[in-house]
């Protein structure tokens, strides 16, 4: 039967684990997400900028030791003028912070 049963919107960042057209049963998985992390999705094409993002002030290195992958976490910083920002030049300029 091909009644639309449920509408709902799907977190920016999600990994999607069905494919379209693939059949599902109740209380499979169909996305996952880390509700603890926002995602940033770039409005427009430039290049990246970065203001403020300095190690040990309002960022820190953090690495994944079965991997060995590592992220750069912003932190909170005493230093109230040092707002980290992410900046793309292109033909506007937009600022994320």
């Amino acid at each position: 039967n091909d009644r639309l049963l449920n509408v709902m919107n799907i977190p920016y960042g999600s990994t999607l684990l069905v494919k379209d057209g693939q059949e599902i049963k109740k209380g499979d998985a169909i996305c996952s997400w880390d509700p603890f992390n926002n995602v940033l999705i770039a409005e427009i094409d430039g290049q990246v900028r970065l203001e403020n993002v300095l190690e040990g002030v309002t960022y820190r290195e953090e690495a994944d030791e079965q991997t060995g992958h590592r992220d750069k976490v912003v932190i909170e910083t005493k230093d109230k003028t040092k707002i980290p920002s992410i900046y793309v030049d292109g033909k506007e300029v937009k600022n994320y912070n």
